[in-house]
This record gives C-alpha cells, structure tokens and sequence, in this order.
C-alpha cells in the first residue's frame, strides 16, 4: 500500500516552472531540425513529381494527390509552397511558403499585411491575427464597393494601410492599458497606506476605551464619532463598488466634520 501511495503522490506533483535539462532541450532542437529536413524532403518530392518542368514525367496534382492518397490541397500547398520557397530562399521559411500557398492570392496578401504590420511571421499571423485579417478584409471589401476601379496593387495598399492602423491602435490600447494598470497599482498602495494608518488609529481607540472608563456624555460622543465613521465607510465601499446614483457632496454634507 505505501508503495501504491507514493505512485500516486508522484504522478499528482505539481508541475513546476524549473528549466529544463540540457539534453532535453538539444534533443528538442535536434527533433525539430530533423522534422523541418523531413517536411522539406517531402515537399521537394511532391513539387518535382508535379511542378518541376523539368521532370519530363511529372504528373498533374489531382493524379499525384489520386495515388498517394491525400488531398488535393495538401499536395498543391506543398508543391507551390516548395517552389516560392526555393525561388526566394531567406525570405521566409519553407513552413510559411507552405501556409501562404493554401490560400487564394487575395487573402495571402492581407495575411502578409497584418503579419508585416504586427512584426510577426506569416503563419503566426495566420493563426493568431485571425480578427485582424478579417477586419482589414472586410474593409478593402468595402473600399472595392466604394472603388469599383482598384487594381490588385491599390488593394494591396489598402490592405497594409488598414492593417497598419489597426496594429498602431490596439499598441495604443495596449499602452494606455498599461498606464491604467501602473496608476490603479500606484493609488491602491496609497489607499492602503492610509488605511493602515486609520486601523492604527481605531486599535488606540479600542485600547482608551477599554481602560479609561469615559463617562456617559463622553461615551455618547464618541458613539456619534464612531457613527459618522460607519457612514464615512458605506460611502467608501459605494465608491468602490461603482454606485453612480449618488451626490457624493449631499452625502459628506449629512456626515459633517468629525
């Protein structure tokens, strides 16, 4: 039994934020390099048998994606992916070619757009700028409404000005975010300065009253203190909780002075 107790308790440990182990982390790296010379092998192999000119055997894409057994998108993407990316080695990876070449030409530019205004890759784009691209779609969609006369260059202008201005907003967004958060931070450390200056004080209260034995009319007038305190605190939690039906200054009015 204590065996079986302390399996369990292995397999329930918390996961941990440790780094991981050198070979690990060269094993990862090895992996990966050896699955990107796969993809590429594979990638080459279906262009020459399909794209490459110079392979008097190729065959159409539909007749290579027939016999071995996959999609037609699948073999087409690879393919062309495979050859824009050995046309143009460095300017983005084989990966990205791939992702670019599953789409129709319209929507590859406006992914490329978001992807080049946001500093991120293509397929990163693709994947997790999804309501950018659709944002700055629908808008060269109206704008082609609107122009019915754009050529392709004008909409791929239009596309990265959108893009671009989108990116600049929501950097701005992010920022002001940001600011709100530090101030927020900055105003909770002098509430709670404040706060612990007032508990401090309300413990000395607590403490004379206790030992000094006040009389009656003294008793009475710290009770109305004490009073008017109660309602300096329900005013306060109403502020915090964002009550908006209240005249703060008829409120602090009715309290008084101290």
């Amino acid at each position: 039994m204590r065996c079986q107790g302390s399996r369990l308790a292995q397999r329930g440990r918390a996961v941990t934020d440790q780094k991981l182990p050198a070979k690990i982390i060269a094993e990862d790296a090895r992996t990966e390099q050896a699955a990107e010379k796969q993809n590429e092998a594979l990638a080459r192999l279906r262009w020459r048998w399909t794209l490459d000119e110079s392979n008097p055997d190729r065959v159409s894409i539909r007749a290579y994606a027939r016999d071995v057994g996959r999609a037609d998108r699948t073999i087409g993407a690879q393919a062309r992916g495979y050859a824009n990316w050995s046309a143009s080695p460095g300017a983005r990876t084989l990966s990205e070619w791939i992702e670019r070449a599953k789409m129709t030409g319209e929507k590859a530019e406006i992914v490329e757009a978001v992807a080049e205004a946001n500093a991120v890759t293509f397929k990163h784009a693709a994947s997790q700028y999804a309501p950018d691209v659709g944002r700055v779609r629908d808008a060269v969609e109206k704008a082609v409404e609107r122009q019915p006369e754009m050529t392709a260059d004008d909409k791929v202008a239009y596309a990265k000005h959108t893009a671009q201005t989108i990116a600049r907003s929501k950097a701005a967004d992010a920022k002001r975010r940001t600011e709100r958060a530090a101030q927020r931070s900055v105003m909770f450390m002098r509430i709670d300065a404040k706060l612990a200056h007032a508990r401090r004080d309300l413990r000395d209260v607590l403490e004379f009253g206790r030992d000094l034995g006040l009389g009656d009319d003294e008793i009475e007038d710290v009770k109305q203190a004490l009073a008017k305190i109660k309602s300096f605190t329900d005013l306060i939690d109403m502020a915090l909780t964002g009550s908006m039906d209240v005249d703060w200054d008829a409120e602090l009015t009715k309290i008084g002075d101290f």
